[in-house]
């Protein structure tokens, strides 16, 4: 299982550090910018969560793609909000996912104006700038 969240979690994380200048390091131990972790406590309605004010997530009973999940919630410790727009960040989420999670062309926008363009650099086979 270790495995498979780790798995998940490189992958949600690929996806906002290919978009964005900032890259993420993991760091065990204290003092993580992010922390992730699994945990289970009453807020209210019948799927129980938060306990501390910093759990923001939580998937019912019929399962969610972890992968989906992990880059909605780390799109939101970026701070980027809910929209309505076709993106990660919508917020409902209705169900499992085959595909493979994605930025749309919004969550990109948005994540950039926040932390700046990828700037990329690339040659031709003749070292010249294409």
């Amino acid at each position: 299982m270790k495995s498979y969240v780790d798995e998940a979690l490189q992958a949600a994380v690929k996806l906002w550090d290919d978009a964005i200048e900032a890259k993420f390091v993991e760091r065990k131990g204290k003092g993580p910018d992010i922390q992730i972790s699994f945990s289970t406590f009453y807020h209210g309605d019948e799927f129980p969560f938060d306990g501390m004010g910093n759990e923001i997530a939580h998937a019912g009973p019929n399962g969610r793609n972890l992968k989906w999940v992990l880059a909605h919630e780390i799109g939101h410790s970026l701070g980027l909000p809910h929209t309505l727009e076709q993106s990660i960040m919508m917020p409902y989420y209705g169900g499992y996912e085959a595909a493979e999670p994605h930025l749309s062309a919004y969550d990109i926008d948005v994540i950039q104006k926040l932390y700046g363009k990828l700037h990329l650099l690339v040659t031709g086979c003749f070292g010249q700038e294409v």
